[in-house]
Formats: structure tokens, sequence, C-alpha cells
């Protein structure tokens, strides 16, 4: 199964659209069914061209000679719409790699949103201990409190986190952006 296979069939889901109406994924989903519906209308428009046309060898099917520019209008707008296609094709297989095989921004925005919430709760942590080693040592130095072991474990564990998570929080940010632009791309489709 292709990344495009894996992305209609999850979209196709009715229960999916859903739990995921909101998701700007969706987007891409609604545009390929708007396009192939409008390349259906064009191949059906095709056949309001078609006449019986006698030859050498009897009669066959073929366009009217007559309106070879309406033909050709019909053919150059079912051509236009087949790339528009392939491109919506190619966009989705690069959303999928993007969002690492997902076919919303649930999962890398979840992923996102847990690094940045072990950071604050780091953070947090950080100066709750710092202002409860100020309570309990009024006298003492910052200097000195900041040297405290509770104190100086939890800035340990929040400098940790940072150096840890930063690669992965900025690849994160930046592939959700990609996927973004994707989406904002279609959307005036």
């Amino acid at each position: 199964m292709t990344q495009l296979d894996d992305f209609l069939t999850f979209w196709s889901d009715p229960i999916t659209q859903q739990n995921h109406s909101s998701d700007p994924a969706k987007l891409l989903y609604d545009v390929r069914l708007n396009q192939l519906a409008q390349l259906a209308e064009l191949n059906r428009r095709t056949l309001d061209f078609v006449v019986p046309i006698s030859g050498s060898k009897g009669w066959s099917v073929g366009f009217d000679p007559d309106r070879t520019d309406d033909v050709a209008r019909v053919a150059s707008e079912i051509q236009a719409t087949k790339e528009k296609l392939k491109s919506l094709s190619q966009d989705v297989a690069e959303f999928m790699t993007l969002s690492k095989g997902a076919c919303t921004f649930r999962a890398p925005s979840d992923e996102l949103s847990r690094f940045m919430r072990t950071g604050t709760m780091h953070q947090t942590t950080a100066r709750r201990e710092t202002r409860k080693a100020m309570r309990l040592n009024p006298k003492t130095l910052l200097e000195d409190i900041a040297n405290m072991p509770a104190v100086k474990g939890a800035y340990e564990k929040l400098t940790n986190h940072e150096q840890e998570t930063k690669n992965a929080i900025e690849d994160l940010k930046d592939r959700l952006q990609k996927m973004r632009a994707i989406c904002e791309k279609h959307s005036h489709s």
C-alpha cells in the first residue's frame, strides 16, 4: 500500500472524518474528491461531442468535426485536472513523509506539545525548588541557594531536557510548518 492509499483509506472512513473534521489534512482529501468529480464531469462532457462518422471502412464513432475547438478546450481542462491530481498525490506523499506516516496533524502536534509540557514542568519544578530553598534558608545568598542539591538537580533536569529535545522540537516545528504549507497550497483549489 502506498502512502496515498493509506491516506485515502484513513480519510474515506466516515467516523474518521467526523472525529478529525477540523484537521487541516482533511482538506487534501476533500480537494482530491473534488478534482476526481471534476475529472468525471469533464470526461462525461466529451461524450457531448461524439457523433457517428462515415468513413471508407463504414461507420465509426468520433468527435464532431464542427466542434474541434470545444473538444480541445475540454481536453485541455482534463489534462490540467490530471496534473493537479498528480501534484496533489505528490503533496500527500510529502505530507505523509513529514508526519512520519500520520494522516493528520495530531501525532506530530501531540509530540511537540508533550516536549513543551515536559519543559514547562521542569521549569516550574526548578522555580519551586528555588523558592522553597529561599523560604527555608532566608539568610543564605542566592549563589549558595543555586548550589543546593535540590535546586541544582532541578535545574540540571531542565537543562538536560532542553539539550535532549532542542533538535527534536525544532524538527517538529519545521515539519509542522511544511505540512501546513502543503495544506495551504491546496486550500484555494
